[in-house]
């Protein structure tokens, strides 16, 4: 899987979203957060500040959305996405049952890939779900290499979208070592990673967010406890 440039045609769906909001919060500027070191992760990331109720953000709010974060993380690419667009605009109703299939396989990953990052382990239920769609993507796929082992998701209309996001999923518990998979340690956030630092002392999804308001709420607390002094 590779990331893909937008193409021209994309231009005008993100100039109708482009706009002044914080970036936690606006749907899209063009680019998307990949901190997760695997698209799947990405994927599961595409819900803002998890572990607040209160201040969830759903960054995948519609199917123009959903296709231009596929084709950043490299799940769809080249003209992929011009066609599935096509087919969504064709079809109104299949896109938006698209959108909310790849919404639930975006939950379904997350609870069983968040207790893993948190030493835990997933519920039998969840793990049975994620099951039934990887096995049911792999009745479409086909064998790219077999040296190593690699599969390739049907990829011809917009239908098989869901599938590839499965698939996706099968590739990160298959080839990836989970014993580095982490949550950022912020209170609110809940982002999934791998940690891919030397000494596994990762531990937010960025230090230029979650990170630096860590910082920021240490030094106004040391500041407090001198004044209480």
């Amino acid at each position: 899987m590779t990331c893909t440039r937008l193409s021209a045609d994309w231009r005008p769906v993100l100039e109708l979203r482009r706009g002044g909001t914080p970036p936690e919060t606006r749907e899209h500027d063009g680019s998307f957060p990949r901190i997760g070191g695997h698209p799947q992760l990405d994927l599961v990331n595409t819900v803002s500040r998890r572990l607040a109720a209160a201040r969830t953000v759903e960054t995948l709010p519609d199917w123009t959305t959903l296709l231009l974060w596929a084709t950043s993380a490299g799940i769809i690419a080249g003209r992929q996405g011009e066609r599935f667009a096509a087919d969504a605009r064709r079809d109104a109703s299949l896109a938006q049952t698209i959108l909310e299939d790849a919404r639930r396989l975006r939950e379904t990953s997350y609870r069983v890939l968040q207790p893993l990052a948190t030493r835990n382990t997933p519920r039998r239920n969840d793990i049975r779900v994620l099951s039934a769609r990887i096995t049911e993507a792999f009745a479409d796929a086909s064998i790219e290499t077999i040296v190593p082992l690699t599969w390739t998701a049907r990829s011809t209309t917009i239908a098989d979208l869901p599938g590839m996001l499965a698939l996706s999923a099968w590739h990160l518990l298959a080839t990836e070592d989970l014993t580095r998979l982490r949550q950022c340690a912020d209170s609110e956030c809940g982002w999934l990673f791998l940690d891919a630092s030397k000494n596994l002392s990762r531990h937010w999804c960025s230090p230029l967010t979650c990170g630096n308001r860590a910082r920021v709420r240490r030094h106004h607390e040391r500041i407090r406890g001198r004044r209480t002094v």
